[in-house]
């Protein structure tokens, strides 16, 4: 499972960014997907899951095909059911971020960001440990802070806690490198556009 969240994690963070971190990384993506999927089909399968959690196998098959809008309504109904599984609100909070990552439907889904970060925020708040909704509330923070038309002292309020949830995955794991990666990408990027904190 947390071999795909990470697959899915690093598809629905950026369309651009997925083949680059892949190909840095030294794995073929058509081929880490199409693993993903048939692991998914194998628990599915297996009849030994919690409704929750098969209801969580279905909606990542989807995500990880990078077609968000699929998963949602299969998490809201999972969510509904269960609503206390972090799992749940991080795959949720993955897809709503995900409808922002491509170019055709960018503009018309970025109010699903702060739905996303706060799916996020309730995972971790459920979960402290949770690295990848930690990466996730942090990177939809910064989505937020270099995509939404915001006052300065508010972009660079969201820049500099977005920042700061990176970071604390990092710290959960420090061993996973996509945590390096993306903070790494995002600090790049803010820097890039003018936005950062105090022209650090």
């Amino acid at each position: 499972a947390r071999v795909t969240f990470e697959v899915i994690l690093e598809r629905n963070l950026s369309e651009e960014l997925a083949p680059v971190l892949a190909e840095q990384l030294g794995y073929d993506w058509p081929t880490r997907v199409a693993r993903v999927q048939a692991d998914l089909a194998v628990a599915r399968d297996a009849g030994r899951l919690r409704p929750w959690e098969a209801e969580a196998c279905r909606a990542m098959v989807p995500l990880a095909e990078g077609d968000w809008e699929e998963a949602v309504p299969i998490l809201d109904r999972a969510i509904h059911a269960t609503p206390n599984e972090p799992d749940l609100f991080f795959l949720r909070g993955l897809a709503n971020l995900g409808a922002t990552r491509a170019e055709a439907t960018r503009q018309q889904h970025l109010t699903t960001l702060r739905p996303a970060y706060e799916d996020a925020r309730k995972a971790l708040e459920i979960k402290q440990s949770f690295y990848e909704a930690a990466l996730l509330a942090g990177w939809t923070l910064f989505a937020m802070s270099q995509e939404l038309p915001l006052p300065e002292d508010e972009r660079h309020r969201l820049l500099e806690e977005g920042f700061a949830l990176m970071q604390r995955a990092t710290r959960i794991d420090p061993d996973r490198q996509i945590g390096f990666y993306v903070l790494g990408h995002a600090r790049f990027w803010s820097w890039r556009n003018r936005h950062t904190p105090r022209g650090e």
